[in-house]
């Protein structure tokens, strides 16, 4: 389904699948079930899965797990990449998490720094 507003249509297009698929549910839902027109049911369903997901138009993708214990969060530009340098760093348990959520388990401030020190040469 292709939507039908032209900024809906862009930002539904920096979706990964599984926040497309959400999307396209909770358009339809609201569309068949709720009686909503197209054109309302698209940009409402597109605002829920942003208020679900806040990063999943920004192009990034926040990553956690655990070492020996110890939290670990790495910032990428799509989940391969994040979920690569998490195994990189020997990183069990990864999922994606808020990031809000994280800086605030950081005290409010996170220092960020390149990955390339981490990942294996290529």
């Amino acid at each position: 389904m292709t939507p039908l507003e032209p900024i809906v249509e862009a930002l539904v297009c920096r979706l990964d699948d599984n926040l497309r698929e959400a999307f396209e549910e909770r358009a339809g839902i609201l569309q068949f079930e709720a009686g909503r027109s197209r054109e309302l049911a698209e940009p409402l369903a597109l605002l829920d899965v942003v208020r679900m997901h806040p990063l999943a138009v920004a192009g990034v993708v926040c990553m956690s797990g655990t070492v020996a214990g110890a939290p670990v969060h790495v910032i990428a530009a799509d989940e391969a990449s994040a979920g690569a340098a998490l195994a990189a760093l020997g990183v069990a348990g990864t999922a994606r998490t808020d990031l809000s959520r994280v800086v605030a388990s950081l005290g409010g401030t996170a220092r960020l720094m390149g990955g390339r020190e981490v990942l294996p040469k290529e």
